[in-house]
């Protein structure tokens, strides 16, 4: 084959293909104008709209991907805080143990320190108290609260008088509010 006929049949494949690319335009008929009311007889944009017209299924279907693919991206944009909040609460469980021991040993240790206060205080007064009962007028004293009187003196006996009052619960009372809350999160009650 010559240069000349290798040229001719790549200029006919050329026209060939662009011809195939695009649609030769086909002269209006006559019925597809205006008919005599003005009205169109025949609309060639409908018949590209039949062509693009698609089934309702296919229509489902693309939604049903649409919200598939919409759901794969939330799970991935949410896959780190859910890995995050389930290891804090998986840390949370572990701990709660060990926290919870540690809470009650605290406080435990704090009421036996104020009891070891009051304990020592009692002593310190018990201590006073038999220092006084020992010397001369602590026995006078005493002997005066029995209702003994010494000599010269009238006994006078007063009724309906000031009683000591002791409150119980008193601690309860006096706990401040968060040691309350934490009594309520790790479960303590006192004096167990």
């Amino acid at each position: 084959m010559s240069e000349e006929q290798t040229k001719e049949q790549a200029t006919k494949r050329r026209k060939a293909s662009r011809a195939s690319a695009r649609p030769a335009r086909r002269p209006k008929k006559k019925s597809e104008g205006r008919g005599a009311s003005g009205t169109t007889v025949k609309a060639p944009f409908l018949k590209k709209r039949a062509e693009k017209a698609v089934p309702v299924s296919s229509v489902i279907a693309s939604e049903q991907e649409d919200s598939a693919t919409g759901i794969r991206r939330l799970t991935r944009f949410l896959r780190a805080p859910v890995v995050v909040c389930v290891a804090i609460l998986v840390a949370v469980a572990l701990l709660y143990g060990p926290a919870r021991g540690l809470y009650c040993a605290w406080r435990e240790n704090g009421e036996l320190k104020a009891q070891d206060a009051q304990a020592l205080s009692e002593k310190d007064q018990i201590e006073e108290d038999i220092s006084d009962l020992t010397s001369k007028d602590g026995i006078k004293d005493q002997a005066r609260e029995m209702g003994y009187v010494d000599e010269g003196e009238t006994r006078i006996i007063v009724e309906g008088g000031e009683e000591d009052e002791k409150t119980e619960g008193a601690s309860a009372e006096g706990t401040p509010s968060y040691l309350q809350f934490f009594d309520f999160v790790f479960g303590y009650k006192e004096g167990q």
